[in-house]
């Protein structure tokens, strides 16, 4: 059974048979679906919200095979990929951003700073100093000092593109980032979507049910949770079939 979220509405036909959580998963969707939920798809709110329902219940997570530990989407945990993308990265709490920046502005006049792990309750971006200062003053005002920042130097990307990995295998692409902004449309060229797919077999330390956010010029930015990602221009039909295929051989 899917439980999924407003967040991902426009898919809900695509799926068939679902639980529909207006917004954070309650008790009584749980209880709706004879307590046990195999796969939800929404924010990374909903998913929290999905752990915290099950643990209310006293009951196990049995959102296996997509409940991919959270170890996975950590920074730190990505050192020894290939080609990552800010493979120059440092590790910083909250009070030795500042330190960070100046060291960092002095040699590229920006930062690119994020959240380390993959809960994103920080933006991250490329900062300027008037910028990263404001970032500062929000950061003061939230409870984030034992959340870990990864620092790295600013990079260009020309073009970057979403590849869904289901059971290992590149199943779709889509570009979503062009010169920095939001842009949608087009599946990835074959040469890149072949790199992607022998990029993925060269490491060992990913889950098979994956997105992996790539550059054109093939440079690792991301690994994401796959049912917290927007599959943006995927081809929705195709990762759908393949995720109910792989539940299939769960069940069995």
């Amino acid at each position: 059974m899917i439980l999924i979220n407003s967040y991902f509405e426009n898919e809900r036909e695509l799926w068939g048979e679902h639980i529909f959580c207006e917004d954070l998963c309650r008790d009584e969707d749980i209880k709706r679906n004879g307590f046990a939920p195999i796969v939800a798809r929404g924010s990374i709110a909903f998913d929290n919200s999905v752990k915290f329902a099950l643990k209310t219940l006293g009951l196990p997570d049995l959102r296996f095979p997509f409940n991919n530990d959270s170890k996975f989407y950590n920074y730190e945990y990505w050192s020894i990929l290939p080609d990552l993308l800010n493979a120059d990265f440092d590790i910083s709490y909250k009070e030795s951003l500042p330190e960070y920046f100046n060291i960092y502005h002095r040699r590229h006049g920006k930062i690119w700073i994020r959240c380390a792990s993959g809960n994103k309750n920080f933006t991250g971006g490329v900062f300027t100093k008037d910028e990263f200062e404001r970032e500062l003053d929000y950061l003061k005002q939230i409870n984030c000092d034992d959340i870990k920042f990864v620092i790295a130097s600013p990079k260009t990307i020309f073009r970057e593109y979403r590849f869904v990995f289901i059971g290992g295998k590149v199943i779709s692409s889509s570009l979503y980032m062009e010169n920095g902004n939001p842009k949608q449309g087009e599946h990835a060229p074959d040469e890149l979507t072949k790199f992607a797919q022998e990029w993925f077999d060269s490491q060992h330390i990913l889950p098979k049910h994956v997105v992996v956010d790539i550059t054109d010029d093939r440079k690792i930015v991301e690994i994401n949770n796959i049912f917290t990602s927007g599959w943006y221009s995927c081809d929705l039909e195709k990762i759908i079939a393949a995720v109910k295929k792989e539940l299939d051989k769960f069940k069995r």
